[in-house]
């Protein structure tokens, strides 16, 4: 890319167990966790990279089956970018978190002494630093969507995990056991795509109570197509104005 940076990561997803041994996994929960994958993938290459950056995901088959080599390709318009941490971190940082947070949300209790981090706690009152990015990102509820649907596949018959390792002999590896799974599940229902687009909405039903649930918004492109929808309101600076 002229006058800007590209970075490359790689990692794998390996689902496993008897489940996954053959060549006939189910197409539907498996299609509903690689594409929560590329969702994830791209928010924490974002949180990476930054929002100006431009994020591409590809998928490919691995070496066994029920395994699965990812590139994630990251072109940003500045010839330097500051990272505080590489997106494939930022994803096994957000896994490890919904973990050790019993897929609760978790609050934030004050910076911690390392550049960047923060102190948590979750709901049994124990307390651990966390990189901020790998918070924000985990706390929203988009999020814990897209791990409930990554880990739809452990609630087959004779799924044992799911481990997402990073590229080389020195790469993070994450790995979701079935039991864990209650962690992750957030009881969605099926989603066909899981991309994002810029539009102008009508807030026609805001929440005066200040909640940020159930807000009614209208899209109309033109005076023949009007949608009306209900939405939650996650924009952290909507909220600070």
């Amino acid at each position: 890319m002229a006058n800007g940076a590209r970075q490359e990561e790689a990692f794998s997803i390996s689902f496993n167990g008897p489940a996954f041994d053959g060549h006939d996994i189910p197409a539907a929960a498996l299609a509903q966790s690689l594409l929560a994958l590329d969702g994830l993938s791209r928010r924490a290459a974002e949180a990476a990279y930054g929002k100006s950056a431009s994020i591409d995901v590809k998928v490919k088959a691995g070496f066994r089956p029920g395994s699965f080599l990812i590139d994630l390709i990251v072109e940003h318009p500045e010839e330097t970018v500051y990272v505080t941490a590489a997106a494939v971190t930022i994803l096994g940082g957000v896994i490890q978190l919904a973990r050790w947070a019993f897929g609760k949300k978790v609050s934030v209790q004050e910076p911690a002494a390392e550049q960047n981090n923060v102190v948590v706690k979750n709901e049994a009152g124990l307390t651990c630093i966390v990189n901020q990015s790998v918070v924000k990102l985990y706390m929203s509820s988009r999020t814990q969507s897209q791990l409930s649907r990554l880990t739809q596949p452990l609630d087959m018959e004779g799924a044992e995990s799911i481990t997402i390792q990073g590229d080389g002999e020195q790469g993070e590896s994450q790995t979701i056991s079935w039991d864990e799974r209650r962690f992750f599940n957030q009881e969605d229902g099926v989603v066909i795509t899981d991309n994002e687009r810029e539009v102008l909405l009508e807030v026609i039903g805001p929440m005066l109570n200040g909640s940020s649930t159930n807000w009614r918004f209208c899209e109309s492109d033109d005076a023949d197509s009007v949608l009306v929808f209900s939405a939650n309101v996650e924009d952290e600076a909507f909220w600070t104005k």
